[in-house]
């Protein structure tokens, strides 16, 4: 906080019974660039007593290389006597007496004295703020760079185990579709889990190479007009044989806007909508029905998914967009969760100018709505 100016004293007897009582440092220069006065905590961070300097330029107090540069730094300042705080500026640094440079806090200000201007400087020793600054510093690249290598080595297992586990779900599919001969029953459940297993673990793969994107700032979007009929019947599409598994029926209104086009990612858009459909049915009961509700309003296509399911507790509101996040309530037929989608899909529609919301009520169902520029 810089001192408040005073415009004017009747001398210098009056300054001097103030600013011993002042915490920083205080030194009264004259125009011509010379100590007035000072106060004693100046040999705190300087090392100098108050009668060593009083006479002396102020220049002393600053570090040999740049006493020269600095006079015409202070006939600047005379001639705009503005307060100012030097450290929102620049690192300044002190000359102490004994030869060293000392980092300290600084800031300007003006005074009248006997109708004469004298230059206020108010210092503080910086050494300790800027210690724990560097070292934060220092720790924020190191936390980055393990971040960054996290991500990458996520990135290389995920991709990798793709391949194996995508030959599990084929041979599972072609089992189970009695082409290679008939199964018991035994078989053929066992089998099923199995597929049902890779085609979760499939997806777990998909969420974690599309979160280390996210994470390293490596997600793309490859721009092209979509027509929004497009965007909605693919979406319904993906997600029918799962409602079809628990009779949700999917309900979807368009408001005659379905013929209107938007420019987007067209598979990260249709990842929002199938991630939004499906946890739709994932966290709804049997028999119920999941509305999809599509509007373009202000130039901006706006897209509600609302179900009839178990709702969200309202302590795990603020959570939900966090990364492996799990919230209480429970997929109603033991449907498996990574935690990532919704994570990975709100990054998706910010990254399109957009914004993700969500309106829920424990036991009575939520709606998921997002919106985004047509351009």
């Amino acid at each position: 906080m810089l001192p408040q100016p005073v415009q004017k004293y009747n001398s210098l007897i009056d300054v001097g019974e103030i600013i011993e009582q002042l915490p920083d440092a205080f030194l009264l220069v004259s125009r011509d660039g010379r100590i007035v006065m000072s106060n004693s905590c100046i040999e705190k961070i300087l090392g100098w007593k108050p009668d060593e300097i009083i006479g002396v330029e102020l220049e002393m107090l600053l570090p040999p290389e740049i006493r020269r540069s600095h006079f015409d730094i202070r006939d600047k300042f005379f001639k705009v006597p503005v307060d100012r705080d030097m450290s929102t500026r620049f690192d300044l640094f002190g000359w102490h007496k004994l030869g060293y440079s000392v980092p300290v806090d600084i800031k300007l200000s003006t005074t009248l004295i006997n109708g004469e201007c004298y230059g206020i400087a108010i210092l503080r020793d910086d050494s300790l703020r800027r210690k724990l600054q560097s070292e934060l510093e220092e720790k924020n690249k190191h936390l980055n760079e393990l971040l960054e290598e996290k991500n990458n080595l996520l990135g290389i297992a995920a991709h990798d185990l793709r391949n194996p586990i995508g030959v599990i779900q084929s041979f599972a599919k072609i089992m189970l579709s009695k082409s290679i001969g008939p199964l018991t029953d035994d078989q053929n459940e066992f089998i099923k889990r199995i597929e049902q297993s890779s085609v979760f673990m499939m997806g777990l793969l998909e969420d974690v190479l599309d979160f280390s994107k996210v994470e390293s700032g490596t997600m793309k979007l490859k721009l092209e007009e979509i027509s929004i009929d497009d965007l909605l019947n693919d979406a319904l599409a993906s997600n029918k044989v799962h409602a079809r598994t628990k009779d949700i029926d999917l309900v979807s209104e368009g408001n005659g806007f379905l013929q209107k086009t938007l420019v987007g990612d067209k598979n990260k858009l249709h990842q929002v909508m199938h991630n939004m459909l499906d946890n739709a049915i994932k966290y709804s009961n049997n028999n119920t029905v999941v509305n999809i509700d599509i509007n373009v309003e202000d130039n901006k296509l706006k897209v509600n998914v609302t179900d009839q399911g178990v709702g969200i507790p309202e302590d795990d509101m603020k959570h939900l967009f966090e990364p492996f996040f799990r919230a209480k309530n429970k997929p109603t037929d033991g449907e498996k969760s990574t935690g990532l989608g919704l994570f990975i899909i709100r990054r998706i529609v910010e990254a399109h100018k957009g914004k993700l919301f969500v309106k829920s009520q424990n036991g009575q169902g939520s709606t998921f709505s997002f919106s985004i520029p047509l351009k």
